[in-house]
């Protein structure tokens, strides 16, 4: 995730090869997943790795239908 913008609900983020970045919106279908379970687009951070399902219509912007939120597990405390 290279940046979030909570108020236009948009996040842009950098493929994995790390060649081409892009914005996706949100809105309130979109589901958020950390740790296993849903959560909230508060959790949302620069710099934080996150796997975004997206749509791409024919006129629009992109929009994100699922956000899971990679590095949250490794956040988790360890036994």
């Amino acid at each position: 995730i290279e940046s979030v913008d909570h108020a236009a609900h948009a996040l842009r983020v950098r493929r994995v090869n790390g060649c081409e970045r892009l914005t996706v919106v949100w809105d309130r279908r979109t589901r958020f997943v950390a740790e296993d379970r849903l959560s909230t687009a508060s959790r949302l951070q620069a710099g934080g790795r996150a796997d975004v399902s997206y749509r791409t219509p024919f006129f629009g912007e992109r929009y994100a239908t699922k956000i899971v939120l990679s590095d949250s597990a490794a956040a988790r405390p360890r036994p």
